[in-house]
């Protein structure tokens, strides 16, 4: 819902302001509420209602600079450009509209932002192109005063065939495919034999597969899925420090524009409520999206809600598709301005601010050691207060010891060597039954036991006194 608190404004169901001709500046307050489930979010933003002299003039068109028309063989994450603003009156550029369609004549759109941010330059996001199609983009600029620039020229340009092979047409690129034993929702049948329900892919982390599955009827089809290594996003605002399993990014039609979507997203490797999801995507950057997720209790899903042309949709658009790219992140604090140039070892477990010692140390995130090292952090120190305080301290300062141990590789064994009795103390715990856990429990007690008696002699005998 939206609402704000100036005479001088109104605000539809939609959330399109609608203002009254001022005498000077007006500021208003608009505010809007989300409710997903129990949780209700509200934001508010402050913008200024703009005296606009009677002579102002619009910006001149722009002109787009790349691509240039008719290019073939565009990148799919696509940077588009175009000349510096410029405006008769010297106004200074607020904002720019981008258009991307299929068709010609922009009578259907795949793409449609207005940015203040992405003022002459916007790099499409993920998933929204296809392999091997032609497109066309047109831009608009707005000056300070929000009058429109009539629009660009149109420019049609094809995207890459080369980039992602995906031969049998599925969407999912063919070196991402799983097998046909991966059943990850666990309902008997190969989800390669299922895409109308569910489909798979690998994951950029050794070992981990992911799979996004269709919930709500609103989905007509999972038309793409692919994996997005974090190594290769450069932008660091927002960043979470340690990434887990990888990046991933769906494509899905639905059966009306605006329709709302409810997908699970499933994980071969089990996960923690203590973790995050983030999402990302080149125009609005790192998202905090853990309120609007569901950590089920399988501990090998999460729920997401998003709908077509607004919550989750990284197009801007309804237009009957929702792209939504994201992952999930381990639970510590983000550094809102740090370059995150912590590093991991080659499995991309980590994007940014570093890693676990021990994955750094045994080479792969998804290594049974480190498993067992995440499954008692889960259940022995996550679920108390001073565990909690233990592990924040330790995403605070192990990203500089794990760099240190793939800087020096020759350490990797030592280190691995001296997590040996804490992996087995995991073990225990974890694996072992209660009878073993208390033999093991007792164990430190005998121990201590036999030092005392070792320390004050021999133990009295039945005909001695005191």
């Amino acid at each position: 819902t939206w609402s704000e608190d100036s005479s001088f404004a109104t605000m539809n169901s939609i959330g399109v302001l609608s203002t009254s001709e001022v005498m000077s500046d007006e500021t208003v307050t608009i505010m809007a509420s989300y409710t997903y489930g129990d949780v209700t979010i509200i934001a508010e933003k402050v913008v200024t209602i703009t005296d606009i002299p009677q002579s102002n003039l619009p910006p001149r068109s722009p002109q787009v600079m790349s691509p240039y028309y008719g290019q073939m063989e565009c990148e799919l994450l696509t940077n588009i450009t175009t000349e510096p603003f410029s405006d008769p009156d010297g106004d200074s550029h607020s904002q720019s509209r981008w258009h991307i369609s299929k068709k010609e004549d922009f009578s259907s759109l795949i793409l449609d932002v207005n940015s203040t941010e992405h003022l002459t330059k916007l790099i499409v996001p993920h998933t929204v192109l296809e392999i091997g199609s032609t497109y066309y983009v047109r831009v608009q600029f707005y000056d300070a005063y929000l009058e429109a620039s009539d629009w660009s020229d149109s420019i049609e340009f094809t995207t890459t065939t080369s980039d992602l092979t995906d031969v049998d047409a599925n969407g999912i690129p063919d070196d991402q495919e799983v097998g046909d034993d991966v059943d990850l929702n666990g309902d008997g049948i190969a989800d390669n034999d299922q895409p109308e329900v569910i489909k798979c892919i690998h994951s950029s982390v050794d070992n981990v597969t992911i799979g996004i599955c269709k919930i709500s009827d609103s989905i007509n089809a999972i038309e793409a899925l692919e994996t997005i290594d974090p190594s290769t996003i450069s932008d660091k605002i927002m960043r979470p420090q340690k990434f887990l399993l990888g990046l991933f990014s769906y494509r899905l039609s639905v059966n009306e524009p605006g329709a709302k979507a409810t997908v699970r997203v499933y994980f071969s490797e089990s996960i923690s409520k203590a973790w995050e999801f983030y999402k990302y995507d080149t125009i609005s950057g790192w998202q905090d999206w853990t309120e609007y997720t569901i950590f089920n209790n399988d501990g090998r899903s999460v729920t997401l809600e998003v709908v077509d042309g607004g919550f989750g949709d990284s197009d801007g658009v309804a237009n009957g598709i929702i792209v939504d790219p994201g992952g999930l992140a381990e639970a510590a604090d983000v550094d809102e301005t740090s370059d995150g140039t912590g590093s991991c070892g080659d499995d991309g477990s980590s994007s940014g601010g570093g890693c676990f010692i021990a994955t750094a140390a045994f080479g792969s995130y998804a290594e049974p050691h480190v498993k067992l090292l995440r499954d008692f952090r889960d259940q022995y120190l996550l679920t108390n207060i001073p565990g909690r305080w233990f592990v924040r301290m330790y995403y605070r300062f192990s990203p500089f010891w794990a760099d240190l141990i793939n800087i020096h590789t020759g350490s990797k064994p030592i280190v691995r060597l001296s997590l040996l009795p804490l992996v087995g103390i995991s073990y225990v715990l974890i694996k072992a039954s209660l009878v073993t856990k208390i033999l093991y429990g007792l164990l430190p007690a005998l121990f201590l036991l036999g030092c005392f008696v070792r320390m004050h002699g021999r133990p009295l005998t039945g005909g001695e006194q005191l």
